[in-house]
C-alpha cells in the first residue's frame, strides 16, 4: 500500500487534522477485522446467521467514517465508532463460546483502537472495554447458559486461531500505519520548518539590508551636515572676501569719478583694480563651477588636447595678473604635448594652481609650468619660489573644508580652488601631488592617465 493510497484513505495532511486522520485509521482497521472475521466464520461454517448483524455494524463504521471524511461530523463519528465497537464485542462473547473464544482476543485488538482516538475519547474507549470485560465475564458466571458453546473442537481451534492471527495482523497493521503517518507528519513538519527557516533567512537578510540602508543614509545624513556646515562657512568666507574688494573697487571708482587723484596714483589704482577684479573673478568662477558640480555632479567629456593651445588664454589671464607683481610666469610645456582630458576642467585647474602660484610667490619671483609625457600619464607641474607650506599644512592640504587663506601681498581667498582641483583631475582618474618646503616654494603635479 503507497502512501498516497494511505492519505487517499486518510485525508490530505493540509486539510484533516492528526485526531481526525488517526480516527479514520482506526475506523479502517475495525472495518477491516470485522470483515475478515466474517470471511473467516464463513470459511469455517461457524455462527453465520449473524453476518447480517455484523454487516450492519460495518455500515454503521462506514457511515462514521464518511461522516468525518467528508462531512466534517468528527465528534458524531467518534461516538459512532465506538458503539460500533462495543456492539460488535458484546455480541461476539455470547455467540463464540464467551470467556473460553475468541472474544477476549478481539478485545485486546480493540484496545488497539485508543491509539486512534483523541486522548478524552480513547479514555471513555478505555473504561467501556474494562467495564464491558468485567461485566460480560461476572454476567457469565451468573448467566452461564446465555453463552453458546462451540459445537466442537475442531471449530474452537479454528475460530481462535483465526483470531490470534487478527490480533497479530492488527498489530503489524497499526503499526505499518503509525509509522507511515508519522513519516508524512515528519516529512509535512520538515517542509514546514524549511519553509519557516527560508522565511527567517529572508527575514534576516531583509534586515540586514535594513541594517545597511540605515547605515549609509546616517552616513549621508552625516555627509550632507558636514556639507551644509562647509557651504554655509564657504558662503559666508566669500561673502566677507567679496564685500572687501567690491568695497575698494567702489571707493576707487568714486575718487577717479572726482577727478580727486593725479596720474601716478590713478594708475596705481587702475593696477589694484585689476589686481582686485581678476581676483574677484577666479573666485566667482570657482563658485560657480562647484555650484554646478554640487548640483549636476562633476561632468567631464575627455578628449586629446594641445595642452599650449588649450592653456593659451588662461595663461594669458594669469601673466596679466601676476604683472602686477613684477612675477614671471615660464611656460616651458613642449608645443606638440597633448593630454586626455576635458577641456574647461584644464583650463580651471591650470588657472586655479598657477593663480595660486601668484598668490603666495614673491615679488619679482618666476613661476614655471613645465610637462612631461610618461607611459602610465602625462604630467603638468606648477612650480614657484614662494613662502611654501609645512609638511602639516601639505598633509592636509586636500582635506576638512576649504581653509582661506593670504597670499604675499595680502591676496585674499577662499580655499575652494583646490578642492575643485582636486575634485576634477579625480574625475578624470588622475592624482595630484603636491611638493613643499617652507621658505623654498611648491611644486603642484597633476598628472591624467594616458
Amino acid at each position: 500500500m503507497k502512501p498516497r493510497f494511505v492519505q487517499r484513505i486518510l485525508g490530505p495532511v493540509d486539510k484533516f487534522s492528526f485526531d481526525a486522520r488517526v480516527l479514520h485509521m482506526g475506523i479502517v482497521i475495525f472495518i477491516g477485522i470485522l470483515g475478515v472475521s466474517i470471511i473467516g466464520n464463513h470459511l469455517i461454517d461457524y455462527n453465520t446467521s449473524f453476518t447480517l448483524w455484523f454487516g450492519g455494524i460495518i455500515l454503521l463504521a462506514t457511515a462514521s467514517y464518511l461522516a468525518s471524511r467528508f462531512f466534517s461530523l468528527s465528534v458524531l463519528a467518534k461516538v459512532v465508532f465506538v458503539s460500533c465497537v462495543l456492539c460488535t464485542l458484546l455480541i461476539c462473547w455470547f455467540i463464540f463460546a464467551g470467556h473460553d473464544g475468541a472474544t477476549p482476543y478481539y478485545i485486546i485488538t480493540g484496545t488497539l483502537l485508543v491509539w486512534f482516538l483523541a486522548r478524552k475519547w480513547a479514555i471513555a474507549l478505555t473504561i467501556g472495554l474494562v467495564g464491558s470485560y468485567v461485566f460480560l465475564v461476572f454476567f457469565e458466571t451468573q448467566r452461564p447458559d446465555l453463552v453458546i458453546p462451540y459445537p466442537n473442537e475442531e471449530i474452537k481451534f479454528w475460530d481462535t486461531a483465526m483470531a490470534q492471527m487478527l490480533v497479530f495482523m492488527t498489530f503489524i497493521f497499526s503499526n505499518w500505519l503509525i509509522r507511515s503517518q508519522f513519516e508524512q507528519t515528519t516529512k509535512r513538519n520538515d517542509e514546514h520548518y524549511k519553509e519557516i527557516k527560508a522565511q527567517r533567512d529572508q527575514l534576516e537578510k531583509m534586515k540586514r539590508e535594513l541594517e545597511k540602508n540605515q547605515l549609509a543614509l546616517e552616513k549621508r545624513n552625516n555627509e550632507l551636515m558636514v556639507s551644509n556646515d562647509q557651504k554655509s562657512r564657504l558662503f559666508s568666507i566669500i561673502s566677507h572676501d567679496l564685500r572687501s574688494p567690491l568695497s575698494g573697487i567702489q571707493n576707487s571708482m568714486r575718487l577717479l569719478k572726482m577727478n580727486a587723484l593725479d596720474k601716478a596714483e590713478s594708475d596705481k589704482i587702475f593696477s589694484l583694480l585689476d589686481q582686485d577684479l581678476t581676483l574677484t573673478m577666479g573666485m566667482l568662477e570657482n563658485l560657480l563651477s562647484w555650484s554646478i558640480m554640487q548640483i549636476q555632479g562633476c561632468s567631464i567629456k575627455p578628449e586629446m588636447l594641445n595642452v599650449r593651445n588649450t592653456l593659451q588664454e588662461t595663461l594669458q589671464l594669469v601673466e596679466s595678473y601676476a604683472s602686477n607683481k613684477n612675477i614671471q610666469v615660464e611656460c616651458n610645456i613642449d608645443h606638440e604635448m597633448h593630454v586626455n582630458a576635458d577641456s574647461e576642467s584644464l583650463k580651471l585647474i591650470v588657472r586655479n594652481l598657477t593663480m595660486n602660484a601668484v598668490k603666495f610667490s614673491h615679488p619679482d619671483s618666476i613661476i614655471s609650468l613645465l610637462g612631461s609625457h610618461e607611459v602610465e600619464y602625462t604630467e603638468i607641474r606648477i612650480a614657484d619660489k614662494g613662502k611654501g607650506m609645512s609638511a602639516d599644512q601639505v598633509d592636509n592640504l586636500f582635506e576638512g573644508d576649504a581653509v582661506p587663506s593670504l597670499g604675499t601681498n595680502n591676496e585674499y581667498g577662499t580655499g575652494l580652488g583646490l578642492k575643485l582641483c582636486k575634485a576634477y583631475i579625480e574625475k578624470h582618474d588622475g592624482h595630484i601631488l603636491c611638493e613643499s618646503s617652507e621658505g623654498e616654494g611648491t611644486v603642484f603635479r597633476v598628472r591624467f592617465p594616458n
